[in-house]
C-alpha cells in the first residue's frame, strides 16, 4: 500500500511538473527564474528515489519469504502459505483450489505458524 500512494504522489507530482514547465518560459520572463520548476523537479527526484528504495525493499522481503515458504517441506501447506501469503487468497478460495473446507486450511496455517 505504502509503495501503491508513493507511484500515485509520484504520478501527481509529474503531472504538476508537466504543467509548471508549460508556464516555466513565462515565468523565466517575468522573474528571470524559474523557482518552481526547480524546486519540483527536486521533489520528484528524491520521490523517485524513494519508490526505487521501497520497490527494492520490497522485493527484498519477497525473496526472503519465498525462501521460508520453499523451505516447508509438506507441499500441501507449503500452497497453503503460498496462498495465503504471497497470493493473497481468501480462505474459500484456498480450499476450494485443494478440495477443502475454507476453515480447514485456516486451521492447517495458523497451526503451522503457531508452531513456528
Amino acid at each position: 500500500m505504502e509503495i501503491k500512494d508513493i507511484k500515485q504522489e509520484l504520478e501527481d507530482l509529474e503531472s504538476k511538473t508537466i504543467g509548471a514547465t508549460d508556464n516555466s518560459k513565462e515565468n523565466v520572463q517575468r522573474s528571470g527564474t524559474s523557482d518552481k520548476v526547480g524546486n519540483l523537479a527536486c521533489k520528484l527526484a528524491e520521490l523517485r528515489d524513494l519508490y526505487e528504495l521501497k520497490l527494492e525493499e520490497l522485493y527484498l522481503q519477497r525473496t526472503r519469504i519465498e525462501r521460508f515458504i520453499n523451505s516447508i517441506e509438506d507441499v500441501e501447506l507449503r500452497c497453503i502459505v503460498r496462498y495465503r501469503s504471497i497470493n493473497l487468497k481468501t480462505w474459500g478460495e484456498i480450499g476450494n483450489k485443494l478440495g477443502y473446507d475454507r476453515r480447514t486450511v485456516s486451521r492447517k496455517y495458523y497451526n503451522f505458524i503457531g508452531n513456528r
